[in-house]
């Protein structure tokens, strides 16, 4: 869908067009929402039991990798139940203006009032290419706990605006 959309051409040997895609039926759509909701979701909560392992281990950069893969998984989730798509972004700055206004439930998904909630977001961020790649890169074990509880509630809330939209309520 998204290459005929945006015109994408892979290959043109000017013998053979696209399809035009069908209209999916209602139940159609309920359907691939729940089975992007079960895979995604549950791919992000794998992501955040394994952040746990981490912590365990006192392995706390990798601790905050698999933190940020739980988030842009559950950022994913939300996005594919309400739009169909999925873009290649990284990014949890970008996938935040992405899902804030699919659902109210999903409009501040993560705090923001404070310079020390601006600091745990950016360390969350920043984890995806530092904690894996950066000797410098530091989190504290408070930090981590302060992100789990703030990831965890984000799984709630996309799981209840995601369960709400394929009920069709949402």
């Amino acid at each position: 869908m998204e290459i005929w959309q945006q015109a994408i051409v892979l290959w043109d040997a000017r013998r053979f067009t696209l399809a035009r895609p069908k209209a999916a039926t209602p139940e159609e759509r309920r359907e691939l929402a729940q089975e992007y909701f079960d895979h995604w979701f549950n791919s992000a909560n794998s992501f955040f039991a394994g952040h746990e392992f981490y912590i365990g281990r006192k392995d706390y950069s990798i601790a905050a990798f698999e933190l940020h893969q739980a988030t842009e998984r559950y950022f994913a989730t939300a996005l594919l139940v309400f739009t169909g798509t999925k873009p290649t972004i990284h990014d949890l700055r970008k996938l935040v203006a992405l899902v804030s206004p699919l659902h109210p439930l999903l409009a501040e998904p993560f705090p923001m009032a404070t310079a020390d909630d601006e600091h745990l977001f950016n360390l969350l961020r920043r984890a995806y290419i530092e904690a894996r790649y950066s000797k410098s890169y530091r989190i504290t074990p408070e930090q981590l706990a302060t992100l789990s509880e703030r990831v965890k509630d984000l799984a709630g809330r996309v799981e209840r605006a995601c369960k709400e939209r394929i009920e069709g309520t949402g």
